[in-house]
């Protein structure tokens, strides 16, 4: 959540401060991942940028329910709160139907072949044999 859109935020340094913090762990992020989408699966420097971008995701989605979302939390008056929540939820993205290339990549990664090339298609006919 970018804390820093928010108009409550300027009301409270410590969200300032979150904020900031925030927004790099947000380029760093994109940048991992732009890194991890020119990377190529079958090499080895394609495990460590997706390990380093998972890590970096997984860190900052840690720190955000550890310390705005509580600040937010009480600083914002309740009907705000459920206005922001509303908001977004209707802003998130649909969950994919049916299992997403990357749990496909997971289940293959085991046993099958040249699975680090296929498309998702082709992954899940391979898996379904």
């Amino acid at each position: 959540m970018d804390v820093g859109s928010l108009p409550i935020c300027g009301e409270d340094d410590r969200l300032e401060d979150m904020t900031d913090r925030g927004t790099e762990e947000h380029h760093e992020a994109e940048h991992l991942l732009a890194t991890l989408m020119a990377a190529d699966p079958g090499k080895g420097d394609f495990t460590t940028v997706l390990e380093r971008f998972e890590k970096a995701v997984k860190h900052h989605v840690d720190e955000e329910e550890s310390d705005p979302l509580p600040v937010l939390g009480k600083a914002i008056p309740p009907d705000k709160l459920m206005k922001m929540g509303r908001v977004f939820s209707q802003a998130k993205p649909p969950k994919p139907k049916g299992r997403t290339k990357e749990e496909l990549v997971e289940q293959a990664r085991e046993n099958i072949e040249g699975y680090s090339s296929m498309t998702k298609d082709e992954l899940a006919a391979a898996l379904a044999d």
